[in-house]
């Protein structure tokens, strides 16, 4: 899923590209994972979504990784 670029229009797609998405989803892809946390957290301000960037981390998703670190570094201070 890494080498089809994220654009927003997918997230309001057609039928045939929401169901690939969520099979990436259902199969644990953690860069569905990541893209949908992403998109939660930060347009939406669901703090929730934190926890599907740390699955995403610990499945060796790089800046979900990243990100997670930044967000738990600026929490504590």
């Amino acid at each position: 899923m890494e080498k089809y670029q994220d654009h927003i229009n997918w997230y309001y797609a057609t039928t045939l590209v929401r169901h690939f998405m969520q099979q990436c989803r259902a199969r644990e892809n953690p860069e569905a994972i990541f893209r949908e946390a992403f998109e939660v957290f930060f347009r939406q301000g669901n703090v929730e979504a934190l926890s599907g960037m740390r699955v995403a981390a610990k499945a060796g998703h790089m800046e979900a990784a990243y990100l997670v670190g930044l967000l738990v570094f600026f929490e504590s201070t």
